[in-house]
C-alpha cells in the first residue's frame, strides 16, 4: 500500500475528504519526522515507537575486494513495533510445518 492508497483507505473509514485526510496524515508524518530528529521518541500505543538510534563507528567488509573499511558513526531513524501490530502480524502468518 502507497501513500495514496492509505489516504484512500482512511478516507473511505472515517468518511471526510481525501484531501483533509491527505493533510492530516502529513501532519502527523512531519510530527513524527521533526520529532525524532529532535530526539524525541514519538509512542504510538499498540502501533510503535519512532525514535533516533546511535550508531558507533565500526569495521566493515567491501563485499568485492574484502578489504576493511572504517562506517563512521551516525544517527539513524528506527522503529520498534507495538503488541498489537506484532500480534496483527503474528496472527496473519502461514502456518510452517
Amino acid at each position: 500500500m502507497n501513500k495514496r492508497q492509505l489516504i484512500r483507505t482512511v478516507s473511505d473509514k472515517i468518511q471526510i475528504p481525501e484531501k483533509v485526510t491527505g493533510m492530516v496524515l502529513q501532519a502527523a508524518l512531519d510530527t513524527i519526522i521533526e520529532s525524532t530528529a529532535k530526539q524525541e521518541d514519538v509512542r504510538l500505543s499498540g502501533f510503535g515507537t519512532f525514535r533516533r538510534k546511535h550508531r558507533k563507528q565500526r569495521v566493515g567488509r567491501n563485499p568485492l575486494t574484502r578489504a576493511a573499511v572504517i562506517i563512521p558513526e551516525k544517527d539513524i531513524p528506527c522503529f520498534t513495533p507495538g503488541v498489537r501490530l506484532l500480534d496483527a502480524v503474528k496472527r496473519s502468518s502461514p502456518a510452517k510445518g
